[in-house]
């Protein structure tokens, strides 16, 4: 016998660390409560549907924990392969999670599951609490017969009321799923912040603003690629160049705005956000294309980062 097992571990006894997976419908508040969690601005929002299209990775570290938050995009029935890929990342990432948190709003029409998001739920083999999101919005009174209706539903492990945008109940979350976590080392130095790579985020903030700013006007079909990346050590300015991908040239007019006016507004809000996220000075160039049907093929959904990524780390 290896005298390994006489070893002590490489993680104190009661240190915990794993993934825990953000779903839930569209708008249901997974990136607010992500960000929340996280005390930082990470993963995009906004007022829109769909804002969120990939696996978005943020790392909560604690004195005896570190829970790999995971946003993924909303749950629903895909109608284009843009929309496709978003759905395989979100079941992706279910396949790989510890925990499952799916959150609920408590407001609207939906005061039940679909049988689609069941059996969604049904196929996770770990453990899924229900985070009833955005409690601010509704009367105590009307709470309790909602969570009575929903609990027979699913074998939920816990049933918790929050508000993420409030920051109400998030303690009592954060305790419920760190619980959850196996006993296990830190997967990731305690200062990083999230597994995916810089550009990507500064893709995202880009999008946001595209979002945010022309929610009436856009379709949600609009992407954003990093063209240039660089960083003067001299002047300490780092030098951005993105291209904003449309399908449509009446679309690119209204990126553009007149006399240049909603490009130059989106580059400068995008722009704060970056500074704010590297911590130094940024030069923002942004381009609009046209490419018509990109949202259509494969080939440009993956270079565009729009392509299913599955965690491969060892279970």
């Amino acid at each position: 016998m290896s005298d390994s097992a006489d070893k002590p571990q490489s993680f104190a006894p009661e240190h915990r660390s794993g993934y825990v997976a953000l779903a839930g419908r569209p708008n249901a508040g997974k990136s607010t409560l992500m960000n929340a969690l996280l005390g930082t601005h990470l993963a995009i929002t906004s007022a829109r549907a769909q804002t969120t299209r990939n696996r978005i990775t943020g790392i909560m570290s604690g004195a005896n924990y570190q829970a790999i938050l995971v946003d993924t995009p909303g749950l629903l029935r895909p109608k284009d392969p843009l929309q496709k890929v978003m759905m395989q990342t979100t079941e992706s990432v279910l396949r790989d999670a510890d925990v499952l948190v799916y959150l609920m709003e408590v407001v609207g029409k939906r005061a039940t599951l679909p049988d689609a998001t069941l059996a969604l739920l049904r196929s996770f083999s770990g453990p899924v609490i229900l985070a009833l999101n955005k409690v601010d919005r509704i009367e105590k009174p009307a709470l309790l017969p909602l969570i009575e209706r929903i609990q027979g539903q699913f074998g939920w492990h816990e049933i918790i009321p929050i508000s993420a945008l409030k920051r109400d109940g998030l303690e009592i979350l954060t305790r419920s799923f760190v619980d959850l976590l196996p006993l296990g080392p830190k997967l990731f130095p305690g200062d990083d912040l999230s597994e995916e790579p810089t550009r990507f985020f500064v893709a995202e903030f880009v999008r946001e603003q595209l979002v945010r700013l022309l929610n009436q006007e856009l379709p949600y079909a609009v992407a954003v690629g990093i063209d240039a990346f660089k960083r003067d050590h001299e002047s300490r300015k780092r030098y951005i160049e993105a291209t904003v991908v449309v399908e449509r040239d009446s679309q690119k007019g209204i990126v553009i705005g007149r006399q240049g006016a909603m490009i130059k507004r989106i580059g400068s809000r995008a722009r704060s956000t970056i500074e704010a996220f590297l911590g130094e000075p940024v030069f923002l160039t942004l381009r609009v294309a046209v490419d018509r049907r990109w949202t259509g093929d494969p080939v440009k959904l993956a270079r565009l980062g729009y392509s299913p990524v599955r965690n491969d780390r060892t279970r």
